[in-house]
């Protein structure tokens, strides 16, 4: 009944259903959806290096560094590598890296078991170096005791400077100092330099570097002195009656601390792929047997400040040898075989190229002496020759005091190594970057200020091969040297007079040689003054076509022009192919005769030669030629032979006509590169 109330009052009839009013339930909250997000692309690794241990112990906390080059656009401005400090040296036309140095630490290295680096481009953070305590520098002490007076250098933490490497993982700080005598006052010729290189851990390397070498200080000569370097306090090195040659330097380094014991090994084929270097054919067979062999003689060859390591103590001599090339053959070797034992011996000779007497450093800017600013600097001529009319002083250098300038060691241009150049591209060092910029300077110094046009420092004379070389280490020395490097500009503008100077002297004269020959004065000069040292134009070639590669695509005619004649020489109607390599080659037929014009006229003279009288050398190469086989002659199986020194030209040719390779490949027998390859280029 009740019920039946509660139904009429609310207003229903008794057989309607009642009204439930649902709760009120509050929706619920919209679930927050997670935008999309593109991830972002991982950078792919551009090379990478192998560090393996040396040590026979496991290695915590391994400081690494090395020199990188990198290929144009591989690592862009405003990028870094992955887990490494950069310290960019030069960059590209685009702004790209071209060679920095990397850093970094390893956690832990284990005997046997290699560590791969991998250079990963990222977004590069501000360079936050670390800020350098008191008691993380180490000093350095050099002292020379010279008739029982002794002198004095120090090192100096100049924490304010960033140095030549400034970064997360390491600081290296440079300071140079004269040597102080006991009065207070300093040597005139000799002074030194710190490289001070501080990592955590309380390492630190240190890299002593003496000099006896002012450009323009009176009297340069040859010091006796009992050498003694202290590091930490500790003397670490001493050299009694050490004979230190005028206008040379010598360099030894240490650590303060647990020195690292690794091997850093470069991806070959990139540092190839990068143009930095000749394309080497990487497909030879370096045996055990070469590099054992080449390890006993950087074993026995001598080491110690004033002796010169694997190089020729005469640099003048003549001869097939392995220190000739664009990369002399330790340097090829190591850099096709990365390994170790090669290394040292290229990173010890190098040292040692500090030997030669040919250093001149400026003491003004502490750098090597640049014909920019002293474009009248020469070793020869008079004083008259080198006067510089704005000035009116003559830049000539010194003259050594007699009887105190003798050395064991000569040097020239026209046999001269590749010393230092594939040294600093790996180390990154800094000492051998002043050695490439030394050779590279005094190339140009070493002739009359007259015939080179004075600044514009132009090097096409004498003899070829020396125009080659030099045009190699001054390519290598404009191409590498940083962009903060006063010097780099300084060796642009002889690179582009040289180019300039060649191009409208031997591609646009109208007395250009008509098949690529090269005759400039010191070319035409065997058989009487009538023909040209074949292998040494092959040299001049071969240069031009890394100077090309370099980046230096402005000399590309000079270098179409010159591989004229190896085309011509292997392809061209009225030859015949097998005397191509031919030691000389005929340009005209009198030494007042009109040049030849075409590879005929040039072959029909040099087969005549070959027909007069009964030399059995003649005789050889007359029956070579009429075999219709296919040996080149000059000592075929050589890596230094003819044929050899051939190949780098008839490489740098084949981008002109491929024609050019294949005809010089057909020829049999052929060199085993696997013993010395600094011949041993390929076209890319």
């Amino acid at each position: 009944m009740a019920e039946a109330i509660a139904v009429l009052q609310a207003g229903l009839a008794e057989d309607e259903p009642p009204v439930v009013t649902p709760p009120v339930v509050e929706p619920p909250a919209p679930v927050p959806v997670p935008p999309v997000v593109q991830p972002l692309p991982q950078e792919k690794s551009i090379t990478r290096v192998i560090v393996q241990s040396t040590s026979d112990k496991v290695q915590t906390n391994v400081p690494i560094t090395f020199g990188q080059v990198f290929a144009i656009g591989d690592l862009p401005a405003g990028k870094g590598l992955k887990g490494m400090q950069l310290d960019v040296k030069a960059t590209h036309p685009d702004g790209s890296v071209r060679h920095a140095v990397v850093s970094t630490i390893l956690v832990q290295l284990e005997h046997g078991k290699d560590v791969t680096l991998e250079l990963v481009p990222v977004i590069s953070a501000a360079q936050k170096p670390r800020k350098l305590m008191p008691r993380q520098f180490v000093l350095a002490r050099f002292s020379a005791i010279i008739n029982g007076f002794t002198y004095v250098a120090e090192s100096e933490a100049n924490v304010e400077s960033l140095g030549w490497l400034a970064g997360e993982f390491v600081t290296e700080l440079e300071s140079a100092s004269p040597l102080i005598g006991t009065d207070g006052k300093p040597h005139p010729h000799l002074h030194a330099s710190f490289a001070t290189r501080c990592y955590d851990e309380g390492r630190v390397r240190v890299d002593v570097v003496v000099e006896n070498d002012w450009a323009y200080e009176p009297a340069p000569q040859n010091f006796t002195y009992d050498a003694v370097i202290e590091v930490g306090g500790k003397v670490v090195y001493e050299q009694k009656a050490m004979n230190h040659y005028h206008h040379s330097r010598w360099r030894k380094i240490f650590w303060h601390g647990e020195e690292p014991q690794v091997h850093v090994k470069h991806d070959t084929a990139y540092l190839i792929a990068s143009r930095a270097l000749p394309n080497y054919d990487q497909s030879i067979t370096i045996t055990e047997k070469t590099l054992a062999d080449w390890a006993k003689r950087w074993d026995k060859a001598p080491k110690e400040p004033m002796t010169v390591g694997l190089s020729v103590k005469g640099m003048a001599m003549t001869g097939g040898r392995p220190d000739i090339g664009i990369l002399p053959a330790w340097s090829a070797l190591y850099l096709l075989s990365m390994d170790k034992r090669l290394k040292d011996a290229m990173l010890g000779t190098a040292d040692l190229a500090g030997t030669w007497s040919m250093h001149y450093r400026d003491k003004n800017t502490g750098q090597p002496l640049s014909l920019i600013d002293f474009p009248y600097m020469t070793e020869v001529g008079t004083s008259g020759d080198a006067k510089n009319p704005v000035t009116k002083k003559s830049e000539k250098a010194p003259s050594t005091v007699k009887g105190l300038n003798k050395t064991p060691f000569s040097h020239d241009t026209s046999h001269q190594p590749g010393f230092a150049y594939l040294p600093y591209l790996v180390t990154g060092d800094r000492y051998y970057l002043d050695e490439l910029q030394s050779w590279a300077m005094w190339n140009v110094f070493q002739s009359n200020p007259g015939y080179r046009k004075n600044i514009q420092g132009i090097v096409w004379r004498g003899q070829v091969r020396g125009t080659a070389w030099t045009l190699r280490t001054l390519a290598q020395s404009a191409y590498i040297t940083p962009d903060g490097d006063r010097l780099k500009e300084h060796f642009a503008r002889i690179m582009k007079s040289n180019i300039d100077y060649g191009i409208e002297t031997f591609v646009r004269a109208p007395t250009a040689n008509k098949i690529g020959i090269y005759t400039a004065p010191g070319a035409v000069v065997y058989q009487d003054k009538t023909a040209i040292g074949t292998f040494q134009d092959e040299f001049l070639t071969a240069a031009l076509g890394y100077v090309v590669e370099l980046g230096f695509t402005e000399a590309l005619p000079l270098l179409e022009w010159k591989a004229k004649f190896v085309t011509e020489r292997l392809l061209g109607a009225g030859t015949n192919w097998l005397a191509a390599a031919n030691y000389t080659w005929p340009v005209k037929e009198t030494p007042d005769g009109s040049e030849f014009t075409t590879i005929e006229q040039a072959y029909k003279e040099l087969y005549s030669r070959l027909n007069v009288g009964t030399d059995k050398d003649d005789v050889a190469a007359r029956k070579r030629l009429d075999s219709g086989g296919k040996d080149l002659g000059g000592y075929p199986t050589s890596p230094e032979g003819f044929p050899a020194n051939m190949q780098p030209a008839a490489a740098y040719a084949a981008q002109f006509n491929p024609a050019v390779w294949a005809k010089f490949e057909s020829r049999d027998p052929k060199p085993n590169y696997g013993t010395g390859p600094q011949f041993a280029i390929v076209p890319r």
